[in-house]
Parts: structure tokens; C-alpha cells; sequence
């Protein structure tokens, strides 16, 4: 469920002015590295891998594009 919603959000944040909602998905790769501790029955290969996707889902939802647009004083916050 987090992964079609990680997708979901990628697809949505490629527009240039919704570009801040990449760190919902920061949140969401955070969310899978911690979420195996709290919750029952993963074993332990699954929370490796839940840690490994949720730790390349943090530092790709990091990294910023270039704009292909100008909106005046918006770029400081689309940024």
C-alpha cells in the first residue's frame, strides 16, 4: 500500500509548482524503515528490505530537479 501510494505521490510531484509534495514521500520512506519495529509478524529478510527501499525512497525524495518554468516570486517555495 505505501509503495502505490509512493508511486502515486512520485507521478503527482513531477509538476513544477506541486514539487513539494516530494517530502510526503520523505515521510513515507521514513515510515518503512521504522514501521517493521512497531508492527508484528515481519520477519527479519522483510525488514531489511522494508529498510533498504524505505532508505532509497528518503534520499530520492531529497533530491531536487531543475524547474522548466519561471513563477516569479513562487520559485523560492516551489523550489
Amino acid at each position: 500500500m505505501i509503495g502505490a501510494l509512493a508511486l502515486a505521490i512520485a507521478a503527482i510531484a513531477t509538476a513544477d509548482v506541486i514539487r513539494p509534495l516530494r517530502w510526503l514521500n520523505a515521510v513515507l520512506g521514513v515510515w518503512l524503515i521504522v514501521a517493521p519495529r512497531f508492527l508484528a509478524g515481519a520477519g527479519s529478510p522483510a525488514r531489511w528490505n522494508d529498510a533498504l527501499v524505505g532508505l532509497a525512497l528518503l534520499l530520492l525524495s531529497l533530491r531536487r530537479g531543475t524547474l522548466h518554468e519561471r513563477y516569479a516570486g513562487w520559485d523560492r517555495y516551489i523550489r
